[in-house]
């Protein structure tokens, strides 16, 4: 018995749809293009999902690596501020050990030079006692041209002596008379009643004072009226 056809199908028509029956493939069941790419899709989706842990997991091992580099580095910082603390504090120690040396040297040097005054003073007050002496007139000429040779040999001496204090801060106290009496800078030796005068006040000087750079050496031997 013959299949009954379709009036409108064409002779292509029944071409396709017997070779599709000897084949045995069935239109409905075979897979569209858009099917095909929709599984590839999805396929790839569910392997970056698959991915997914993984990457996490390598990124907390890096903050975990890069936080501690961090902690490192800053526990590096700290010691290096306490190292710089300990440098400056015992840089602070070692000028204030400089400077209380180099002050005890100048001390030390300022009390040598003291002691070599106060043994010098004795000589000059010598000098100047024998100066006074010799300048005094014996009448007779050729005694005084000698004793005014002497004098000015002894004057001379006196200045560069004078000189070579004045340069270390050596000073010579010699009050005036009539001026007050000052107990910084004098010694009353000797009480002297002048009825003219104001009470203690300076009407003879016996032995000059010293001073060096300030300090007092050796104050003025002075008489002074009763106060």
């Amino acid at each position: 018995m013959s299949e009954l056809k379709n009036p409108n199908d064409t002779p292509d028509d029944d071409i396709k749809n017997d070779e599709g029956i000897e084949n045995g493939d069935n239109g409905a069941d075979a897979p569209s293009e858009h099917d095909e790419l929709m599984d590839e899709l999805f396929a790839d989706l569910d392997d970056e999902g698959d991915d997914t842990p993984e990457t996490g997991s390598a990124s907390a091992e890096k903050i975990a690596q890069l936080a501690a580099q961090n902690a490192a580095l800053v526990t590096q910082l700290e010691k290096a501020d306490k190292t710089n603390e300990s440098l400056e504090k015992k840089i602070k120690e070692y000028r204030g050990i400089q400077a209380r040396a180099e002050d005890l040297t100048k001390e030390k040097v300022g009390r040598a030079a003291e002691k070599f005054v106060k043994d010098m003073l004795p000589v000059i007050d010598t000098l100047e006692l024998a100066l006074k002496s010799i300048q005094k007139s014996t009448g007779d000429d050729d005694c005084d041209k000698k004793f005014d040779s002497m004098a000015k040999g002894v004057e001379v001496t006196l200045a560069q002596i004078n000189e070579v204090f004045a340069k270390h801060g050596v000073e010579a106290i010699a009050p005036e008379i009539g001026s007050d009496f000052d107990a910084d800078f004098h010694a009353a030796t000797a009480v002297v009643p002048k009825p003219d005068a104001e009470p203690e006040t300076i009407v003879g000087v016996m032995q000059k004072g010293y001073t060096i750079k300030g300090r007092l050496l050796r104050p003025a031997s002075v008489a002074v009226t009763p106060g």
